[in-house]
């Protein structure tokens, strides 16, 4: 995968096409329940360190880099 990987914005068929918002759908639903509830709530605390950050305006890219640190 390269740096200039498909992301999930407005114009993508992740939204676009409803087999694909379908899927993206349910892999969210897991992705949060498994943060949620995975590891007896290890995952917690990043999780909720996330949503404070979005909450207060910051990007999602820079929430998700101080919340779950560097995804490569």
């Amino acid at each position: 995968m390269s740096d200039d990987r498909e992301r999930a914005a407005r114009r993508s068929p992740w939204y676009t096409e409803a087999d694909r918002n379908l899927t993206l759908d349910a892999a969210c639903w897991g992705f949060v329940h498994f943060l949620m509830f995975a590891d007896k709530g290890a995952h917690r605390p990043r999780l909720d360190r996330f949503l404070s950050l979005i909450q207060t305006a910051t990007t999602p890219a820079a929430a998700t880099e101080e919340a779950f640190g560097n995804l490569r």
